[in-house]
């Protein structure tokens, strides 16, 4: 790789890496856009800096698309376009009511030429951040958070009367106004309401009018089929779309977490159980399978084959395993709506016997610290300010929210970056996972679950060698994002070896639990 960046060949060279799923040097050469821009500012044609950007996105890059884009626009590179790209990829950290802002600021300034392409897209994603902040606080029939839903139909409403040919905001005003009807009478069969199958069949009509459709094209119609109730003819139309030769990792992912968090789509049902299975399977195909979203609700909805690369089958009891391991690991944040981070139930009897029935949580300190300074460096939350809330506890996915009592051992994230937090107590059923009695071994496999981007549980389990052994620490390939902080790190048989904190350049970070424990030992006894 060239030591420099060149505005005219790097972006080509950008996406040929991650083309070819090299996303470490990927990573390295984004970076070198940034420094290239620190050292020598100059302002990148738009087209340039939107390809780079619709790049990174395609690919699901939404670290780096955050970090080039910022610099793009600390060097005045302040585009509307840009600025609706960065306003997508905060949405996708995580970063949904800073994306909000930057996005009704942009609206504002388009609002007087509503026939502006950027109008539409920056009214359009305001309309899927709420939709986010909706998804992400688990309506249901006590709570079922309205407001965020009444603000999203109208800004997804908004653009659609204004650009009535766009109909990517069609489909989601489809999407949400079957999702709103279907929750009002307490959840059972999708029945769309008439206006929501009226446009639905307008927005198919649009789709086959189209000469040259493109995969956007094809991924709305198929959805637009859902309010038809036609299995036979979404399940055809779900794989037209797939097969499609521009079909892309960004697309296929945000068409699974739709038909998942708004169509409310499971792999037990119809049309679930045919077109999920064909998502996960075509993302694996596009290299964005590395971090798969658990099906909770029962062993069977897995596919063997694809579990790990070049292991081959796994008996199911490895599966139900999982599953029994995906039930203690925690969301925290701030509040019951929001993630900063992971943690999962720890045994305390590991380091002192009195701890041995008292329900504590493991996580980081760069996630939840007592020590002021490392709040104020990192933004941890403080312990008895932390929500700890599991989202996989009971079999009806209820999530379980429980509350901080206190912290019984911290380590400084320049150390061990461990906090130990003692909770109020623990949820009906569960335990702490095992502790392996010996450590995994290089090029040994390890799991993960955890909330990257502080959403879904997820587990990775694809290209997720040991690539080093060290003390205190565990190097490993294991993906993992934003939010995967203070996940736990299992060996092949689902016990527990570390707690995952970070990210080097070539590999990821975590610390070993052997270690854990002996430091936490010493402090309590000392």
């Amino acid at each position: 790789m060239s030591s420099e960046w060149n505005d005219a060949s790097s972006p080509e060279k950008l996406r040929k890496l991650l083309e070819a799923y090299d996303y470490d040097d990927a990573r390295v050469l984004t970076q070198k856009l940034i420094d290239s821009l620190e050292a020598e500012p100059r302002q990148l044609e738009v087209k340039t800096c939107d390809k780079v950007l619709a790049d990174l996105r395609e690919f699901i890059r939404f670290s780096e698309m955050d970090a080039v884009a910022s610099a793009f626009r600390r060097h005045g590179m302040d585009h509307p376009t840009v600025r609706r790209q960065h306003a997508q990829a905060l949405i996708e950290l995580g970063e949904i009511t800073t994306a909000i802002t930057e996005l009704t600021i942009l609206k504002d300034e388009l609002e007087a030429d509503t026939k502006n392409e950027e109008w539409s897209e920056a009214t359009g994603l305001l309309g899927r951040a709420y939709k986010q902040l909706y998804v992400n606080a688990g309506p249901n029939l006590d709570e079922p958070r309205h407001h965020d839903l009444d603000r999203s139909i109208a800004f997804y409403r908004d653009a659609l009367t204004r650009r009535p040919e766009a109909i990517w905001q069609a489909i989601n005003l489809v999407a949400l106004l079957t999702n709103r009807a279907t929750l009002e009478r307490g959840g059972g069969r999708l029945r769309p309401p008439s206006e929501a199958r009226s446009l639905a069949r307008r927005i198919i009509d649009i789709c086959d009018k189209k000469k040259e459709p493109d995969h956007w094209t094809y991924a709305t119609r198929a959805e637009a089929l859902l309010a038809a109730g036609d299995t036979r003819a979404i399940i055809k139309a779900f794989k037209t779309y797939l097969e499609h030769r521009e079909t892309t990792a960004f697309a296929v992912r945000g068409t699974h977490r739709q038909l998942v968090e708004v169509w409310r789509l499971t792999n037990e049902t119809a049309p679930g159980k045919q077109v999920l299975p064909m998502l996960t399977a075509r993302l694996a195909e596009l290299g964005a399978g590395l971090t798969i979203e658990l099906p909770l609700a029962g062993h069977d909805q897995l596919t063997l084959q694809r579990i790990h690369g070049d292991t081959r089958y796994q008996p199911i009891e490895w599966l139900r395993t999982a599953l029994a391991r995906s039930q203690i690991v925690a969301r925290l944040g701030p509040d019951a709506y929001h993630g900063d981070g992971t943690g999962f139930l720890f045994d305390g009897g590991l380091i002192n016997e009195d701890f041995a029935n008292v329900p504590f949580v493991l996580t980081n300190s760069h996630v939840s610290s007592p020590d002021p300074k490392v709040r104020e460096s990192t933004g941890a939350l403080e312990p008895k300010k932390t929500s700890v809330t599991f989202f996989a506890a009971r079999d009806d996915l209820t999530p379980v929210t429980v509350d901080v009592v206190d912290h019984v051992f911290t380590s400084p994230p320049g150390a061990l970056d461990t906090t130990l937090l003692r909770l109020a107590e623990r949820p009906e059923g569960l335990g702490a996972p095992p502790v392996a009695k010996d450590m995994v071994k290089q090029n040994g496999r390890v799991s993960i679950m955890g909330h990257p981007f502080g959403q879904h549980l997820t587990v990775s389990l694809q290209d997720n060698r040991v690539t080093q052994v060290g003390d205190p620490y565990l190097l490993y390939k294991t993906p993992t994002d934003k939010g995967s902080s203070g996940s736990p790190i299992f060996d092949h048989d689902w016990q527990l070896v570390g707690l995952h904190h970070g990210s080097r350049v070539k590999a990821n970070e975590g610390i070993r639990i052997d270690r854990i424990i002996e430091a936490a030992r010493k402090d309590i006894s000392d």
